[in-house]
């Protein structure tokens, strides 16, 4: 009888037990039908994963940490700037916010076959954050640095990393002029003190 009701106590705190599984937040976005192309800034949705017909989305920290609102918080602007890193020739620059951090890369794209491949490195402000904030972010700094196709269908970009078959989903954003100005610029030289 005593085990009985051990193993009721253990079932009832296991059942109270707080989820500890990592909560995320679903970004609210609208397709729209539109023609566009790669040159413009995109806002992210989420991670899929073709074979496990999976999708991960932010963290929830996000809503905590962000006072302008969801869509566009983490973002990525591809431009057709050459970038003026020597072992960079004949790349372009990218630049956006990752949930924490601001960023910059170098690209080179072929339009016609829907290729996409980075350097290899991206440069980033160095703020800290949560633990589950920090570790999105590398997995969205990884991903870009992987990039290796991408696809346009009206208002979505996708583009596939790594190995293929995980990709990165991405809604067109217009944003101000005056909202670009604290992304973070990699090729921009610094000056003498």
């Amino acid at each position: 009888m005593r085990n009985l009701l051990f193993l009721v106590l253990v079932i009832f705190f296991l059942s109270c037990e707080e989820d500890k599984a990592n909560p995320y937040v679903v970004i609210p976005y609208e397709v729209e039908e539109v023609q566009t192309d790669l040159f413009q800034s995109w806002g992210f949705l989420y991670f899929t994963d073709r074979i496990r017909n999976r999708r991960d989305h932010p963290p929830a920290d996000l809503v905590r940490f962000s006072s302008e609102g969801l869509f566009g918080r983490i973002r990525v602007r591809f431009t057709k700037n050459p970038s003026t890193l020597s072992e960079d020739e004949g790349m372009w620059t990218f630049h956006g916010a990752g949930p924490v951090n601001g960023f910059g890369g170098a690209y080179q794209v072929d339009e016609e076959k829907g290729k996409i491949w980075s350097n290899g490195r991206i440069g980033s402000t160095y703020k800290g954050s949560t633990k589950t904030m920090m570790d999105f972010e590398d997995r969205y700094f990884s991903a870009l640095r992987s990039m290796r196709s991408f696809s346009i269908h009206k208002n979505l970009l996708t583009i596939r990393f790594g190995d293929s078959t995980d990709e990165m989903v991405f809604a067109q954003i217009n944003l101000p002029e005056t909202q670009t100005s604290d992304e973070f610029k990699l090729n921009q030289p610094s000056l003498p003190q």
